[in-house]
């Protein structure tokens, strides 16, 4: 037991190293060296979950520069994106099958997507309105998880 603690505590010293990377890192760069990937991949294991959802929170509060690869840039933001949708979803899912197996620490998460999706939609809107599958995508999401959220207050 000793070892998985032992890994646990070097992977959350892993992530507090790339949250703070991404202040100031390309996100160019954080996409092409797998970073992007591998805090999406982290968003599943409620141990990491929230260190990796403050690395994308700081990403999508950053403004595309003007001296980057428009193309690469935009591209980096849609995976982010998509990494946001498809968590999101799964939340929303398993929150509207079984309401009563949601946690205080599930809502906090939820919370920290939901924060890190307003963040990605006032500072690079650009990528999602790019294309109409994707607007419309991430709307319903919006939309879904805003009449969600007004039930159950």
């Amino acid at each position: 037991m000793d070892l998985a603690k032992q890994h646990a505590g070097t992977v959350t010293a892993v992530l507090n190293a790339v949250n703070a990377y991404a202040e100031w890192v390309p996100v160019t760069d954080l996409a092409k060296y797998g970073l992007i990937h591998g805090c999406g991949s982290l968003l599943s294991y409620s141990d990491f979950r929230l260190h990796a959802c403050e690395f994308f929170k700081v990403i999508c509060q950053r403004k595309r520069p003007v001296d980057v690869a428009v193309a690469e840039y935009d591209a980096a933001m849609c995976n982010i994106f998509q990494v946001l949708m498809n968590i999101s979803q799964q939340f929303l899912t398993r929150s509207g099958m079984q309401p009563s197996s949601i946690d205080e620490s599930e809502y906090e998460f939820a919370s920290c997507v939901c924060e890190t999706m307003v963040a990605l939609g006032s500072s690079n809107m650009q990528c999602i309105l790019a294309d109409g599958a994707r607007t419309f995508q991430f709307l319903q999401q919006v939309s879904i998880s805003k009449y969600s959220h007004t039930f159950e207050e």
